[in-house]
């Protein structure tokens, strides 16, 4: 060091040791540490072996590591020479690093472990290498999340598969309680949801709000993730946490028959009532287009009798039908009486569906409760379904 002062009065050298890292100088980098500059001085949050991996410079890595660089000095980030080494995806840097026994579990200032960006980054030969040296599986970053969730949410299922096949915890919860399923649902990876489920990933979790995975395949419109979990026994008529929604609610909410469809040839109830006492029919009525509408009541006319769902009151005491009356909906009013919704029920308020028709500002809607009215005068009935022309047999 006295030789070195010498030459840079005032200095230790690492500044000039780290210009001579940049420009890849060998000899000038073993010149230097030869004459005591400081290997381990911080410019800019990064030391001479930080600056060494940056900048790739293998050799150089190797002489610092032989000069004593302590191999787990952290920069302005919290991260380590190993953290950067993966975040370069630089396989023989990270052999290097652990060789000199580099810690593996040392987090950057998010919680993230190097194990963690291999996830991110995608390199698995990496990923294989932490974990032989004993990498934690299941680490948690400041979020919550473990590299399985970050391999699910990346879509890599070579990934998540030797985290799983190194014992990472299938149902780690994040923060906001969302398991790697969750993940694989809202990615929409058929593979990554099947690899999870094999390894008895717990189907029924839910996250902060309540929601299972099947709850959030169908909230990003996936059918057939949300047939795979029905596939491994996920609860068709399970509730979320806020509004008591059922997945079946929730197709309704996003208007899609095809899933739907499925949850219903897995036994979803139709009858089932949210936090406003509303039965999938209402939220039908009150969310889906006219098409939706019409596949649902077609499928309800060959189980049930419509009248017990819009019976049901719903929000306000309403029926369904009375909520297509009260929304100006003449379509779905028309549709809900053509397949056999009465008009003479009641809501809580004790005025009846027909009374809210005939006070309609629709005039489509009005009209259907005047020809209803006279259809019923004519045919000395009180109370039938339908619309005018239509025999009761019709409507079954």
């Amino acid at each position: 060091m006295t030789e070195f002062r010498k030459l840079c009065p005032g200095e230790n050298g690492s500044y000039i040791l780290h210009c001579a890292i940049k420009l890849d100088s060998i000899i000038m980098v073993r010149w230097l540490l030869a004459r005591g500059a400081d290997i381990d001085h911080k410019i800019d949050g990064n030391t001479a072996l930080h600056e060494a991996i940056l900048c790739n410079y293998r050799e150089i890595v190797d002489i610092l590591l032989d000069h004593g660089a302590d191999p787990n000095v952290e920069d302005s980030l919290s991260r380590t020479p190993l953290y950067l080494a993966v975040y370069n995806e630089d396989v023989e840097v990270v052999s290097i690093l652990l060789d000199r026994d580099a810690n593996i579990e040392i987090s950057d200032n998010t919680g993230k472990t190097p194990l963690h960006r291999a996830a991110i980054a995608g390199s698995e030969k990496i990923a294989q290498l932490l974990l032989n040296a004993g990498a934690n599986p299941s680490a948690v970053e400041n979020d919550g999340g473990t590299p399985l969730h970050i391999a699910v949410d990346y879509k890599n299922a070579r990934m998540v598969s030797i985290l799983l096949d190194n014992g990472a915890n299938v149902d780690a919860k994040k923060k906001n309680g969302e398991t790697p399923l969750h993940e694989a649902a809202i990615s929409g990876s058929e593979k990554i949801a099947r690899l999870l489920l094999t390894a008895k990933a717990d189907f029924s979790a839910v996250d902060v709000d309540g929601e299972t995975p099947l709850h959030f395949a169908i909230s990003v419109r996936d059918s057939v993730v949300a047939s795979i979990l029905l596939e491994y026994g996920s609860d068709v008529n399970v509730k979320t946490g806020s509004f008591d929604r059922t997945p079946l609610h929730l197709a309704a909410h996003m208007s899609r028959w095809d899933i739907a469809q499925v949850l219903l040839e897995y036994g979803a109830s139709l009858s089932a009532v949210d936090y406003y006492h509303e039965t999938p029919l209402h939220t039908a009525v009150r969310c889906a287009p006219l098409d939706f509408l019409r596949q649902l009541l077609n499928y309800i006319k060959q189980k049930c009798d419509l009248n017990v769902l819009n019976a049901q009151p719903g929000r306000d005491g309403f029926t369904a039908l009375r909520m297509a009356i009260d929304r100006g909906s003449a379509d779905h009013v028309e549709m809900l009486l053509r397949n056999g919704a009465r008009f003479t029920l009641c809501s809580a308020s004790g005025e009846s569906d027909l009374d809210a028709a005939l006070e309609s500002s629709n005039e489509r809607i009005k009209k259907s409760g005047q020809d209803f009215t006279e259809w019923m005068a004519m045919e000395g009935r009180p109370s039938l379904p339908g619309l005018p022309g239509h025999t009761p047999s019709s409507w079954s």
